[in-house]
């Protein structure tokens, strides 16, 4: 049985935009350990921008299950540094995965449309990376992602 997923991410942290205009599709996302037994190979996550311009950007296909290890090398340009701070990067709790697509922006108002989409803790939760979506919910985004797929072709290892 496949898994639906939001996987949320900070432009603040990591510059999501120019991660996507990147034609390699092997990905790593890091897991909350609340989440570790659950996430499995096969799972979709949906891409989430958080912050500003809220909605799904991409979908990507889990590879892995969660365990301790570091980002992809290609990916750590993307990570963004806040004055003293230090990129969020190195060994954590993660999962590979491989992007499947990227699209125009499904915000979030749109999504609040749909009342089976409402109680979505995604839509709520303030803190957090992972959140759990019901078949149902995931099959609806699905659809909302398709009529918004761009273009883009994924190519693993370039």
């Amino acid at each position: 049985m496949i898994n639906y997923w939001i996987f949320k991410c900070n432009p603040n942290k990591f510059s999501l935009w120019k991660r996507l205009e990147n034609s390699e599709a092997e990905t790593t996302w890091q897991v909350d350990k609340q989440y570790k037994n659950k996430i499995m190979k096969g799972d979709t996550a949906f891409i989430w921008r958080a912050a500003r311009n809220v909605g799904i950007v991409a979908v990507m296909r889990v590879d892995s299950i969660p365990y301790d290890f570091e980002e992809f090398p290609h990916e750590i340009k993307y990570y963004r540094k806040r004055g003293k701070e230090k990129p969020d990067i190195g060994k954590r709790l993660r999962v590979k995965g491989i992007f499947l697509g990227r699209c125009r922006i499904v915000r979030s108002k749109e999504i609040r449309k749909d009342g089976s989409l409402e109680p979505m803790s995604a839509l709520k939760a303030q803190r957090g990376t992972n959140f759990e979506l019901t078949e149902k919910q995931g099959k609806i985004l699905m659809s909302l992602f398709e009529k918004r797929k761009d273009t883009m072709v994924y190519t693993a290892g370039n």
